[in-house]
C-alpha cells in the first residue's frame, strides 16, 4: 500500500541506532527544492532510485563508495537542468552510460570511475558537454 507522506524528512540525529529507513512510494515534498544531496561512503546496496534524478533543483548527486548495482536505464531522465556535477563512483553499476548525462550542458564534473560500465562513448556525445571539465 503506498502511503501519502507530504513532509519534508525529519532530523535522525537522535536515531543512533536506526538500520533501515525506507522512504519509498511517498509524496516528500521536503525533496522538491534539494540542491545538494551527498550519499556517499553508505553501503547502500540495489539499484539507484530514479526518483533522484527528478529533483528539478538538484546541482550536486554524490552516490559514490557505496554498493549501488544494475544499470542506470536508457530512458533515465535527469530533470534537473541546473545540475553540475554528479558522481556514482566506486559501486556496481553495470551496462552503458545512459546518453541523457550527455544533454546534461552544466555538467562540470562527471565520476563513474571503479564500476562495471561497457559499451563505447561517441565522442559527438562528450563534446556537447562544453563546461566538462572532470571526466572520471
Amino acid at each position: 500500500m503506498r502511503n501519502q507522506f507530504s513532509s519534508p524528512l525529519p532530523s535522525f540525529e537522535l536515531a543512533k541506532n536506526l538500520k533501515q529507513l525506507i522512504v519509498s512510494w511517498n509524496q516528500l515534498s521536503g525533496l522538491s527544492n534539494l540542491v545538494y544531496l551527498d550519499l556517499s561512503n553508505n553501503s547502500m546496496s540495489g539499484s539507484i532510485p530514479r526518483s533522484l534524478f527528478s529533483i528539478p533543483s538538484m546541482q550536486k548527486l554524490q552516490l559514490q563508495q557505496n554498493r549501488f548495482s544494475g544499470q542506470l536505464a536508457d530512458s533515465l531522465e535527469v530533470v534537473s537542468r541546473v545540475i553540475d556535477t554528479i558522481d556514482m563512483s566506486d559501486n556496481e553499476l553495470e551496462g552503458s552510460i545512459p546518453e541523457s548525462f550527455f544533454g546534461l550542458r552544466g555538467l562540470k564534473t562527471l565520476t563513474l570511475s571503479f564500476n562495471k560500465f561497457n559499451g563505447s562513448l561517441s565522442l559527438n556525445l562528450l563534446k556537447q558537454l562544453k563546461h566538462l571539465s572532470a571526466l572520471d
